[in-house]
Parts: C-alpha cells; sequence; structure tokens
C-alpha cells in the first residue's frame, strides 16, 4: 500500500513540474524541428537606450521587449534559423551627435531589416491605450503587402490562445513597416494600461508563452509559403 502511494505521489510530483516548466518543455520540442534552416531573421526589440517607450507603474517598455525579444531567439535559433538581434541590451542605435535621437535610431534599423539576406523581421512592443479596458495582443502589417498580412494573420492566431486577444491584425503607419523592403510584422503584446495585461507581461513564464507563440506563427507562415 504504502508503494502504491509512493508512486502516485512521484507522478504527481512530475505532473507539476512538467507544467510549472511548460515553455522549456515546448522549448525542448522545438530542438526536433529544424523547418526554420536557412532562414535569417531580425528581431527588433522596441525602444531602448534614451526611449524606454511607454512608464506605466514604474515599468518601462523596452525591458519587456527586450527580454520577450531574447526569448524569442532562443526559440527560433533552437529551430534552426539565424536570428539578429537589432539590440542585445539597453541602447539605441543613434549616432552620437544625431540631431534627432529618434530618427537616427529608428533609420539604423531599418537599415540592419533591409539587408538582402535577412529573410523576414519581427518587431516586439508593448501597447497603451487612453481606454484601460483596452487589453491583448495585436499584430501589425504593412500596407499593401499579401505576404505580410498572412505573416501578421498567423502570429495573431497564435498569440490569440494566450492573450485571449478580440483584435485582429491590421495595417498601420509604422516607420519600421513603411521604412523597409523586407517581409514583417509589428507585435503589440498587450497592453500595459490595462492592469492585467501589465501585470502579466511582468511575468517570466507568461513571456515565454508569448515568445513560443509568436514562434509558431511564423513557422506556419513559412510552411503555407514555402
Amino acid at each position: 500500500m504504502k508503494r502504491k502511494w509512493g508512486i502516485l505521489v512521484y507522478f504527481l510530483c512530475l505532473t507539476l513540474a512538467f507544467f510549472a516548466r511548460k515553455p522549456l518543455v515546448q522549448a525542448m520540442t522545438v530542438m526536433s524541428d529544424r523547418t526554420l534552416n536557412g532562414t535569417y531573421i531580425v528581431i527588433d526589440a522596441g525602444h531602448g537606450g534614451n526611449d524606454p517607450g511607454a512608464r506605466v507603474d514604474g515599468q518601462d517598455e523596452d525591458e519587456i521587449n527586450l527580454d520577450l525579444s531574447k526569448k524569442l531567439a532562443v526559440i527560433l535559433e533552437k529551430a534552426g534559423a539565424t536570428v539578429e538581434l537589432i539590440r542585445s541590451d539597453d541602447y539605441d542605435l543613434a549616432d552620437e551627435n544625431a540631431n534627432n535621437i529618434k530618427r537616427s535610431d529608428m533609420k539604423h534599423r531599418a537599415d540592419v531589416i533591409n539587408q538582402n539576406h535577412v529573410t523576414l523581421f519581427v518587431s516586439i512592443h508593448c501597447n497603451t491605450s487612453a481606454d484601460q479596458r483596452c487589453s491583448g495582443s495585436q499584430v501589425y502589417y504593412r500596407k499593401e503587402d499579401e505576404n505580410s498580412r498572412k505573416l501578421a494573420d498567423q502570429i495573431q492566431h497564435r498569440l490569440k490562445d494566450i492573450t485571449e486577444s478580440n483584435y485582429i491584425p491590421a495595417s498601420a503607419d509604422f516607420y519600421l513597416l513603411n521604412e523597409t523592403e523586407t517581409l514583417g510584422v509589428l507585435v503589440e503584446a498587450g497592453f500595459m494600461t490595462n492592469s492585467k495585461d501589465l501585470n502579466k507581461l511582468q511575468d517570466e513564464n507568461y513571456r515565454a508563452n508569448l515568445a513560443y507563440a509568436i514562434y509558431l506563427g511564423i513557422h506556419d507562415f513559412l510552411e503555407i509559403l514555402l
């Protein structure tokens, strides 16, 4: 009888450990799937350096963007992609003596994205709104770019399972979408002005799940394209 209970407790512990480390299990699963071999993906962690992005309750957007971008990079590399992070720490890309720091920063980001060997790019951000009820993720695509729209559709579909978003992909006049020719999208991971979203975005495990969902969207798109 004691042996039976011991076995039950052992398997219960294994189950709890599995769910507690779900993102790690997901990443390990990706290791056996090299379907992104040959792709070169640029990840832009929005803001940084002189521009922290949105700041809500002491939380800077650029910190969330960077951690989420790094988590996505790890997963994409496990799947066989070559990944370039536009920034890997808290800095911007503006020229030292730039008259307009923001414009200089964005131009250099666009230059990285426009390299001929880049397959696609993803720019990671967090959203804000005067209406604190707004919540969930939304993916933006380049106007009149069918592949960009399809990529946004696939990523939004995967993110919806995590963020419970009611939004659909939309086109928008974002600099990196307008001033680049490379296939890409901009991901708003959630609303920092919504208390529930902000609490989740500050959770490392949640960010890991977001990263995995974005990877799945990219994977789904490339399978359709190829």
